[in-house]
């Protein structure tokens, strides 16, 4: 089998159905769908067992959050290449056939992603590389890039990576509920290069259950992006730059939302490269 796609699922029965289906109708079918059911108190699960597809496979655990919903679906999928896909997003029907493409073209490579449709209540807007380089290129420099383009390269629903290499950096660090995903990113980027699709897949839906733009992050449930200077990535400037501009920003959340003793605490996470 070439690909898992692994959906965690808590309490998601308005969306979950039109996201597995958007899974089910890609047009590339060699695929298994894991649903990691994380607890759920509402009818998310009847949803899911009323969708008759045997390519769905649904397992039920205690709520311990998405990082580790997401590494227990790693660990019971069978496919060669795992992908991501939150209960509420979207993927266009050709999204497994263009991560098929992309690993033909660049099968060195192990981690690959597509650009983004952000889908704020009907208005959509696509996030792509602001440098065209063609219709798929490598990331030279992933730090350089995230930087710099300011965009985020990667999304969780927008990716593909190769289980072996999930399992060697050991999949999303839990313990932690922003910045798990940046972090995988950026472990993953330290070992191989980042092969990038300019064509938007993935269709990431802003709606109120998951807008926390708005909501401060408590320092306790950030990931400590300080421990990105110690990352053995090959261009030590990039790295500091990155880590740096990610301390930054939670400065400056810290600032708006008054909690000047959490900004501090950053401050002094900082260092000169």
């Amino acid at each position: 089998m070439l690909f898992s796609v692994i959906i965690p699922l808590y309490n998601k029965a308005e969306y979950i159905r039109q996201t597995v289906e958007t899974v089910l109708r890609q047009s590339f079918s060699d695929f298994e769908i894991i649903i990691v059911n994380d607890g759920s108190t509402d009818n998310s699960v009847e949803v899911v067992n009323s969708i008759k597809d045997n390519r769905i496979n649904l397992y039920s655990k205690e709520n311990e959050g998405v990082s580790i919903a997401r590494n227990y679906g790693i660990s019971l999928s069978k496919g060669e290449y795992i992908t991501f896909l939150d209960a509420d997003d979207e993927w266009h029907e050709d999204f497994l056939k263009n991560m098929h493409d992309l690993i033909q073209h660049y099968p060195k490579n192990a981690f690959y992603t597509t650009a983004t449709i952000l889908n704020r209540e009907g208005k959509h807007q696509i996030i792509t590389h602001k440098k065209q380089r063609g219709e798929c290129f490598e990331i030279e420099d992933y730090c350089w890039d995230r930087t710099f383009t300011r965009i985020n390269l990667c999304a969780v629903g927008s990716v593909c990576i190769k289980k072996d290499l999930l399992d060697r950096v050991g999949g999303f660090p839990v313990g932690v509920k922003y910045g798990e995903d940046l972090d995988l990113w950026l472990r993953l980027a330290c070992i191989t290069k980042l092969v990038y699709s300019n064509k938007p897949y993935f269709t990431y839906n802003i709606t109120t259950l998951n807008n926390t733009a708005t909501n401060y992050r408590d320092k306790n449930f950030v990931f400590p992006y300080w421990k990105w200077y110690d990352y053995k990535y090959s261009k030590k400037l990039s790295l500091y730059l990155f880590a740096t501009r990610q301390i930054l920003g939670e400065m400056k959340d810290a600032l708006s939302a008054k909690k000047f003793s959490d900004f501090w605490f950053y401050l002094k996470k900082i260092r000169l490269f």
